[in-house]
This record gives structure tokens, sequence and C-alpha cells, in this order.
């Protein structure tokens, strides 16, 4: 699904794994954010990263919180007690390994964790596949909300977008019907970085996700939305519509990065970034797609509103 299918096959793909994905929540939540610390650690190595428990439950508690409009979490004593739960689980069942570490007098550092690589008796790694598979069913959302974060440079320093300018909310197939307003700037961001190397999983740009995803941005604090009512004397104003603008605090460049690099964190590693052409002139990618949102002409996705 990754990289056998075209872009139409994978969003057509993706309903089957909206299906199924509600049965590996907590899972899933934690192999995320153990590929997190994993690929924090490993930088551009490849060598074996140990994760101990305080590293997963701080990683796991922020994408939780992320996603928490995605999902219905099951009910639990505590966060700590579930991702114990979880963690013992996933070393049962052979995908995460455990490493005692001698002479460690901090309890949550003194067992750490890595995934298990080993090569069984069938010839397969014993948990580097499902290790993988769960965290390709949640990647796909994660990329979702890095883009609604990207997004909200185009309203540096103050400026106004309508809401359906963000995200579009119904899809026409026949072209002939689209008007201007249609063309918005959360799918043009995406296929943009979709086709620039920045964007692996084009499925992330589902219409449901973007709109949770702003939802959050607003919970947080980093948006908020304003009803403008029509002037009947002067033309002026948009009659029920939403305007998205960026609150106070975040009307700078290093708030807004900064939030971009922590979701950042969880992405999986980019394709295109592996390869040698990439790696001779490229620094950072956070960097590179920030450039790509400044680069657009924000005409095309929708009227500004100044």
């Amino acid at each position: 699904m990754l990289s056998l299918f075209s872009p139409a096959e994978r969003m057509e793909l993706s309903l089957y794994r909206n299906q199924l994905i509600h049965l590996f929540v907590q899972e899933g939540i934690l192999l995320c954010s153990f590929y997190a610390c994993e690929k924090k650690k490993q930088g551009d190595d490849s060598d074996e990263a140990l994760v101990n428990k305080e590293e997963l439950k701080k990683a796991s508690l922020y994408l939780s919180s992320l996603l928490k409009l995605e999902f219905i979490f099951k009910p639990s004593p505590g966060f700590e007690v579930t991702v114990d739960e979880v963690v013992s689980f996933l070393v049962q069942h052979g995908i995460l390994l455990e490493h005692k570490v001698e002479n460690e007098t901090d309890s949550a550092k003194a067992v750490q964790y890595s995934v298990n690589d080993k090569i069984g008796s069938d010839g397969e790694y014993q948990g580097t596949f499902t290790y993988l598979f769960v965290c390709s069913l949640f990647w796909p959302f994660i990329d979702s909300y890095y883009l609604v974060a990207l997004a909200c440079y185009r309203l540096l320093p103050d400026r106004m977008l309508e809401e359906e300018s963000m995200i579009r909310f119904v899809q026409v197939s026949d072209c002939s019907t689209r008007n201007e307003s249609e063309h918005v700037l959360l799918q043009l961001l995406g296929e943009s970085l979709y086709f620039e190397g920045l964007l692996d999983l084009y499925e992330a740009i589902s219409s449901v996700t973007l709109t949770n995803a702003l939802t959050l941005l607003e919970n947080w604090g980093i948006v908020q939305f304003v009803y403008i009512e029509s002037d009947s004397s002067s033309g002026q104003g948009k009659a029920g519509k939403h305007i998205v603008q960026l609150t106070t605090q975040f009307r700078n460049e290093g708030a807004l990065e900064e939030v971009v690099m922590k979701i950042g964190e969880f992405r999986k590693r980019l394709a295109a970034y592996r390869s040698r052409r990439y790696k001779s002139r490229v620094k950072n990618q956070h960097q590179d797609a920030i450039n790509v949102v400044k680069r657009i002409d924000v005409a095309s996705a929708g009227k500004m509103i100044k």
C-alpha cells in the first residue's frame, strides 16, 4: 500500500484500513511513538536504537493527545498502566525485545527495548514486519496533522482564510463543474509536497482527517475561528463563513516551527530522502516543506481576506 499502488488506489484502500485500524489503536500509538524515539536516536544511521519506558511514555502521551479526535480509546486505570500493559503484550508476542541495563539505579531506565529484528525459522523477521505494518496504519493520520500545521504558515503574520479555503469539504469528480473556491490550500499543499518527495502517503489529504486536525489546533490554542457576517451596505464580508486565523501567541515563525517539528518527529522516514541525490543537497526536510508552503500562490487555493 505504501509503494505498490497509485495515489488513487491508495485512497480507495484507505477505506479498508480505516475499518481495521481501530483494532490496533493502543499498539499503534505505542509503536509509532517507539518509531519516533528510535528515529531520533538513530539519525542517519541504521544501527539498533534502545528506547527506555520513560521516553516511550512521553512520546505516547503526546501522540495520543494529537490523535484524540481520530480514535476512541479503551477505558483504562490510567495512562502509565496502559503503556505498561501494551509494552508487556508486545514483548510477549515477540515484536519488541527487552534489555536489562546493568548498574542503572533509575528504574525507568533500567529496562530498555528494541524491535525484534531476528530472523525466525520461517526466514521472516519476527517483529520488524508487524512493527512496520502497524505503524503504516497510523502514519497517514500523522501526515494529515503535519500538513495542517504547515498550512498555518500561510496565515502569518495576521492573515485570515475562509475555513473552506483550508480544507476541501466536497470532492467534485466532474472538473467542468468545479469553481475556483474548490481548489483549496491543504490539498494543494499535500499534492505539492507529494510530488516534491516531501510526502510519501498521498492518502494524508483526506478531508475528514484534515478537518479534525484543524479542530485540534483550535483546541490547542494555535488557531481560532472568527464568524464574519455580511455587510449589506458595502457588500463586504462573508455571510455564514468561518474564518481561520492564528492566535496571538503563534503569529511568528518560531512558534509554528516548534509545532511542525514536534509532529514531524512521528512521521515515516521519507523514501526520497534516503537517496544520495537528496542527502547531497538537503539539510532539513521540515525546512524544505516550509519553503514549499511559502512558494504556493494562495490566490489559487482560496480568496485571502486581509
